[in-house]
C-alpha cells in the first residue's frame, strides 16, 4: 500500500499540466500512488496527460463527462479512491519543489495528533516566475511567525489565527492524514470557494497542526482561476463572503475564542461587505432575490443563508449609516425586504 495518495485535480490547466505532473513523479520520496481528476476540460488536457496515463505511479484517471461545479466535490471522490494514509491535493496548475513529501511526510509519521502538515508557498505567474511570497499574507497577522517551523494544537491554531483569515492560502502546500479528513466529514461540497478553509477547521478541532518554513511549493496565481476570478466579480465575492459567514459561525461555536478577536473578525467581513455592496445594491430587491436564488439552490446553506442575509444586512445598514447618512426611512424598508426570505 503506498503511503501518499497523490490526487490532481484538473480543469482547463492544460498549458501548467505537464510542469505539474513532472513536479510529482521527480520527487524524491517516493512511496506514492497518484489519482487524476479531470472536470470536463474544454482545452487539451487530455492529450496533455496522454503523455503520462501509462506511468505505473498513475493508479486511476477519471474524466467528467459534465463539470461537477464543485472543486471540494473532486477532493472527496479522489479520497474515497485513495489507498494512502496521507493526502495531498495537488492542484493541476501548481508544482512542487521535488523534496516536497521528503520534507512532509516526516511531520506526520512523527506525531500521530498531526492532521495537518503545510509548508511555505511561493505564488508565480502564467510563466512560473515568482511574483510574491506568502510569508507577506500571513505577516499582519503575526510578525515573523511564518518565518520558523512550528506545531501548534489544532485548536489554538484556529482560535488565534485561522480564525482571522485562511492561514493556509494554497491546497497544494497542504499534506493530510486521511483518516483525519474523513473523521471531519470531508470537504464541504456545497461550498464553491471556502471549502478548503472549511475543511481545515473542522479537522483541527480534533488534530494538530504542523508548518515548515521551507518554501516547497509554487502556487500559480492567474486570470483563469476561480479565486481571482471572485475578486472581481461582484456575485462570487458576495458568495464567498456569505461562506465566510458560515465558517466564522462555525469556529464561534466550536472553539474558545476571546469576545475582542471574535468581534474584529465580525466587523472586518462587514466592512468587506460594505466595501461592494453599494447603497442602490441594498435598496434593490432583484439583488436581494439573486441571492435568494444562489441559496435555493444550495438547500443545505439556505437555512444559514437567511441568518446570513439578514445580519448582514441589518449591520451593514448600522456601518453604511455612519458612511453616507441614510435615513432610517430606507434602512426600514430594507430590513422588510430582507425579513421576508
Amino acid at each position: 500500500m503506498p503511503k501518499v495518495t497523490i490526487i490532481i485535480p484538473s480543469y482547463n490547466h492544460a498549458k501548467f499540466l505537464e510542469q505539474r505532473l513532472d513536479s510529482i513523479l521527480n520527487q524524491t520520496y517516493q512511496d506514492f500512488e497518484i489519482i487524476f481528476l479531470d472536470d470536463a476540460s474544454s482545452d487539451n488536457t487530455k492529450e496533455v496527460f496522454s503523455k503520462y496515463a501509462n506511468h505505473p505511479k498513475i493508479k486511476k484517471a477519471i474524466f467528467n463527462s459534465q463539470n461537477s461545479g464543485s472543486p471540494f466535490k473532486q477532493w472527496n471522490r479522489g479520497v474515497k479512491e485513495a489507498k494512502g494514509e496521507y493526502i495531498w491535493i495537488a492542484e493541476s496548475d501548481d508544482c512542487a519543489d521535488e523534496k516536497f513529501l521528503e520534507t512532509l511526510v516526516p511531520l506526520l509519521e512523527d506525531a500521530p495528533k498531526i492532521g495537518i502538515a503545510y509548508c511555505q508557498s511561493l505564488q508565480i505567474n502564467e510563466e512560473g516566475k515568482i511574483t510574491a511570497n506568502y510569508s507577506d499574507y500571513t505577516q499582519k497577522i503575526a510578525n515573523n511567525r511564518w518565518n520558523n517551523d512550528f506545531t501548534n494544537s489544532g485548536i489554538n491554531e484556529v482560535a488565534n489565527y485561522l480564525i482571522i483569515q485562511n492561514t493556509i492560502p494554497n491546497a497544494s502546500a497542504v499534506l493530510m492524514r486521511k483518516k483525519a479528513y474523513i473523521e471531519a466529514g470531508m470537504a464541504p461540497e456545497n461550498m464553491r470557494l471556502s471549502g478548503d478553509w472549511y475543511c481545515y477547521l473542522k479537522i483541527l478541532k480534533n488534530y494538530d497542526i504542523a508548518f515548515c518554513h521551507q518554501s516547497l511549493n509554487y502556487y500559480r496565481y492567474h486570470s483563469q482561476m476561480s479565486r481571482a476570478y471572485s475578486e472581481k466579480d461582484k456575485r462570487k465575492r458576495l458568495i464567498q463572503y456569505i461562506e465566510n459567514y458560515i465558517i466564522l459561525n462555525f469556529v464561534s461555536t466550536n472553539f474558545k475564542v476571546l469576545p475582542e478577536k471574535q468581534a474584529s473578525v465580525y466587523l472586518n467581513l462587514i466592512r468587506n461587505w460594505s466595501s461592494i455592496v453599494s447603497l442602490l445594491d441594498c435598496l434593490n430587491w432583484n439583488f436581494w432575490k439573486l441571492m435568494y436564488y444562489y441559496l435555493r439552490d444550495e438547500p443545505s446553506q439556505l437555512k444559514y443563508g437567511k441568518l446570513v442575509l439578514r445580519n448582514l444586512i441589518k449591520n451593514t445598514q448600522l456601518d453604511l449609516k455612519v458612511m453616507f447618512k441614510i435615513d432610517k426611512k430606507n434602512i426600514k424598508s430594507t430590513q422588510q425586504k430582507v425579513n421576508q426570505f
